[in-house]
């Protein structure tokens, strides 16, 4: 893989006539390459929705808590309402 690389590396400085000396202005990437980057960005952006499908469902049910506590609550001040 490495010597195809090489290979497509000489001739595109031979096609974008680059001495010897000067760096290049193009980079040859590889599938390998391509696929470690999306494995990364597919990791990262997994373990960030999860953090915020995390904190939605504590929220919700902090939200659910507290209406079931102010339910019990009205439901014992007020015993003749029942």
């Amino acid at each position: 893989m490495n010597a195809v690389i090489g290979q497509a590396t000489l001739w595109l400085r031979g096609l974008y006539q680059l001495r010897p000396g000067e760096p290049a202005d193009f980079t040859v990437l590889n599938q390998k390459d391509l696929l470690t980057s999306v494995n990364t960005i597919t990791t990262t952006l997994t373990l960030f929705l999860g953090a915020i499908a995390g904190i939605s469902l504590l929220v919700g049910g902090i939200g659910i808590m507290n209406i079931m506590l102010v339910s019990v609550q009205s439901l014992a001040t007020d015993p003749l309402s029942a």
